[in-house]
């Protein structure tokens, strides 16, 4: 065999082997450890991150916030698409997504308002700024998803989680895209001339966003309703 050969085969088998090993990473057997590995890829982003000239090391948590709601409007979303796809279709498959999603929408909401707390109390000395409209809109959304998810695992009918779902992201998102900012900045890292920072937030939303699904699969494995 040529060395050039050779290379090409060590190139093919090296291919193979991180396909293979990505396949049973994020394979439901290894789930648990990738959702393990991808939280520590978080951390390591937000170590790496540098700071801001104004806000300093409180740009981290600012990121990680901004990661979080935007992880959990999708996956309002995407608990909508699927509650509608059981409307229409009835498979008990696209249920049994719809639900997963919808409790990993909770869990992504309940962290998304802990980091507020977090970044509020931080950023302008108070947990919770009542007087902004963005928080009032995120404690409703909270108490809605929260009560919503209560009263389908009650009733435990699947033609209402269907339609519960549809209408938690309608409301998700309207109430978000209706808030109007007071203190709040509006889009502050699309307006962003750092080139550096855009880099490090698209990197931990794709982190974020991939746990999220994680999280789905993980839920979907584990069947509700016959």
């Amino acid at each position: 065999m040529s060395p050039v050969k050779g290379s090409i085969l060590k190139q093919n088998n090296f291919v193979k082997s991180y396909r293979l090993f990505i396949k049973q990473l994020f394979g439901l057997k290894y789930i648990h450890f990738s959702l393990v590995g991808l939280i520590l890829l978080v951390m390591v982003l937000l170590v790496l991150m540098p700071a801001e000239e104004n806000l300093g090391g409180l740009i981290k948590l600012i990121f990680l916030h901004g990661a979080l709601v935007q992880a959990g409007l999708l996956s309002f979303a995407a608990a909508g698409i699927f509650g509608f796809y059981y409307i229409v279709r009835k498979k008990n498959t696209i249920h049994s997504w719809c639900l997963a999603a919808q409790k990993t929408s909770v869990i992504l909401w309940i962290l998304y308002c802990l980091s507020s707390i977090v970044v509020t109390y931080l950023a302008w000395g108070v947990a919770i700024a009542w007087d902004e409209p963005r928080v009032q809109v995120s404690a409703k959304i909270l108490v809605f998803c929260v009560v919503f998810l209560i009263i389908t695992l009650w009733v435990h009918y699947k033609i209402f989680t269907a339609a519960v779902n549809v209408i938690m992201a309608v409301l998700a998102w309207f109430l978000v895209k209706s808030a109007v900012v007071v203190q709040h900045p509006f889009n502050p890292i699309g307006t962003s001339e750092s080139p550096v920072f855009k880099i490090y937030f698209i990197a931990l939303f794709v982190v974020i966003l991939l746990m999220a699904i994680q999280i789905v699969r993980l839920f979907h494995t584990r069947k509700e309703y016959d």
